[in-house]
């Protein structure tokens, strides 16, 4: 890509990508989210994530994606819980306790998200 330029940072070499987009025809205006170069191994912060596939979503689709707002936020909300149990090894008091919710509450959601491998954290002695 013609617009890369390396850089080194703390002796670690990286390579910052400018974002580079087509440009539509004039009779169809659009939105763009300007985007700042980032390194390579910096992620990018969520919400710019988030915009950047927005974005994409409507430039495929178009005007045709009925309650976007609804489709995202069940879509981050999913993975934020897919996360948050990975990390507590689905244990879901520890989960409830990082999402700030109650137990019960994150149990639900995990049912909901179909994520039902979700644990009390206590093994249960089985009856011989």
């Amino acid at each position: 890509m013609s617009g890369n330029t390396p850089s080194a940072v703390a002796g670690v070499a990286t390579i910052t990508i400018k974002e580079e987009r087509a440009e539509t025809a004039p009779t169809e205006p659009r939105a763009r989210v300007a985007l700042a170069p980032r390194p390579i191994s910096m992620p990018l912060p969520l919400d710019e994530e988030i915009a950047q596939r927005v974005l994409a979503l409507l430039e495929r689709t178009g005007d045709a994606v009925p309650e976007l707002r609804a489709m995202v936020l069940e879509q981050a909300e999913r993975g934020l819980y897919r996360a948050v149990l990975a990390y507590t090894e689905n244990h879901l008091g520890r989960a409830a306790a990082i999402l700030g919710i109650d137990r019960n509450t994150c149990a639900k959601k995990a049912r909901l998200f179909g994520l039902n491998k979700a644990s009390r954290g206590r093994k249960r002695k089985s009856k011989a």
